[in-house]
């Protein structure tokens, strides 16, 4: 019975569209026009690396209109992300989770057509989100949509829904995600966009993080390191990243771990590896603050995660253990970022818009296969260390 409860809850909204489509219709070009610049409305709900991703349309459209209104919605927990972004005006909250019952999503509607906006951008596919626009009376819907259909949320109720979209930013898979998001400003006339990312830092983090790394006893080479990550598919063994530690540790770096309280246990096992040059800073800085320790590394190594997009927007060299991951989708280019991968022919088999969760194959030797000698490699590359490497173990 719940079950059927949850379905009805999620349908609803389609039939709702198919009985009063013509009705919404006019209603939309009825709108009259508002003596002010255009409002934007951009929905993303993914998690942290890719709303860092997103952060070049953000820019690009108050570079293209100065006057327009952006508001940005995101998951509860990340507003902090935004918070200091120049260029959004507004971030608000969005848990699906708490719309699915008709009364609390027709209160949504009536929110979105009283702010008046005129576009509506989806970096992701999303058949609900189409409906938010589309009830909620934005004038013009714009949505990445990838062409070969694998996307996750591309669900046939958004393949029905795509007739009311204004404007498609075609994505294949395989190529640069964050481009296909500021294509999404064709539907305003805006093209020709630097996909590039950034991030801005609330007032004192950098100062904050630099009393903290003081009171730690940190020394002036600091490489971060970042084993969590909220996919376990993308996990490299604890003990493989305490490796790269001990072995970066010797050539006379700090080693600072960063990650939840959740990662501690993980933590524990680097800073050990690191001996008198390891420090835990799981926990030490919540999500806003978090930008402001990144910054003052020379180095951060991290599997396919936020943070990692956090740092090289914020120009730290980056170390990439990509695992699963299509590195040609979404990699870190805003500063010096090596990849370190070994070459099979299952891989990559994870994707920005088709995430994997199991590894189809059983063995993840794209992980596996993945030696800290070769990571520690990268690192001193990156770093260009000119002491005497320590042996890797």
């Amino acid at each position: 019975m719940l079950a059927r409860l949850k379905r009805a809850a999620s349908l609803w909204p389609l039939a709702a569209f198919a009985i009063t489509w013509p009705v919404f219709r006019v209603l939309r070009g009825l709108r009259p026009p508002r003596p002010r610049g255009p409002r934007f409305l951009v929905i993303q709900v993914a998690k942290i690396g890719d709303l860092v991703c997103t952060s070049g349309l953000f820019r690009e459209l108050k570079r293209a209109v100065p006057d327009s209104h952006l508001t940005v919605e995101v998951l509860p927990s990340l507003v902090p992300v935004l918070a200091a972004n120049p260029h959004v005006d507004e971030v608000r909250p969005l848990d699906d989770r708490r719309l699915r019952w008709p009364p609390a999503r027709c209160v949504r509607w009536a929110r979105l057509a009283a702010a008046g906006y005129d576009y509506l951008l989806l970096p992701t596919p999303n058949a609900v989100h189409v409906l938010d626009g589309w009830f909620g009376l934005v004038r013009r819907l714009a949505s990445v949509v990838e062409v070969r259909g694998r996307c996750t949320t591309q669900t046939r109720s958004f393949e029905a829904l795509r007739r009311v979209l204004d404007h498609e930013a075609r994505y294949e898979e395989g190529t640069l995600t964050r481009a296909a998001y500021v294509r999404l400003l064709e539907v305003a006339g805006v093209r020709g966009g630097e996909p590039r990312l950034e991030h801005h830092l609330p007032a004192g983090a950098r100062e904050r993080a630099r009393a903290w790394l003081a009171r730690a006893g940190a020394g002036p080479r600091r490489v971060g390191i970042s084993p969590g990550a909220g996919n376990r598919l993308k996990l490299w063994p604890a003990d493989r990243f305490a490796a790269v530690a001990s072995a970066l540790a010797g050539d006379g770096a700090t080693i600072v771990v960063v990650g939840a309280p959740g990662d501690r246990a993980e933590a524990r096992t680097i800073v050990e590896a690191a001996g008198a040059r390891g420090l835990d800073a799981c926990g030490a800085f919540d999500l806003a603050d978090l930008g402001g320790l990144l910054a003052e590394l020379d180095l951060f190594v991290s599997v396919d995660t936020g943070p990692l997009y956090m740092a090289s927007a914020l120009g730290v060299p980056t170390v990439d253990v990509t695992g699963p991951i299509d590195p040609a989708e979404q990699p870190p280019l805003e500063a010096g970022c090596r990849v370190v991968h070994v070459d099979l022919d299952c891989r990559p088999c994870s994707h920005v818009l088709a995430t994997a969760r199991t590894c189809r194959t059983g063995h993840l030797r794209c992980l596996g296969d993945t030696t800290p000698a070769m990571v520690v490699a990268a690192c001193r590359e990156a770093l260009g260390a000119s002491v005497r490497p320590a042996a890797v173990n």
